[in-house]
């Protein structure tokens, strides 16, 4: 694979120490996150918030089709800013950590 077939959208974030400035359709506040690739080389994206976390996109329909403008924005403290966009909320998982 050469350089320009890939991104280094993680390594972006990660190295540039981006926060999360718009949660768009995620619940927020969120407290920390963690960008991975599964198999495929999709990019998921894991959240961490309080259990009372509000917001979040309005549920669908179930067999609506649409076109997800759904975004969220990072920033680093150096001005860089980076937009994910289509990001579908999959799964809200809840757990009491002590």
């Amino acid at each position: 694979m050469y350089s320009w077939e890939w991104e280094d959208f993680e390594d972006i974030i990660k190295s540039h120490h981006a926060v999360i400035s718009d949660s768009g359709p995620l619940k927020n506040p969120i407290r920390s996150f963690v960008i991975e690739r599964d198999p495929e080389l999709g990019l998921a994206m894991q959240t961490r918030g309080p259990q009372d976390a509000k917001g979040g996109a309005p549920t669908q329909p179930p067999g609506t089709v649409r076109h997800n403008l759904d975004a969220v924005t990072f920033t680093s403290i150096m001005g860089l800013q980076l937009v994910a966009e289509g990001v579908q909320p999959d799964l809200a998982l809840r757990m009491r950590i002590p």
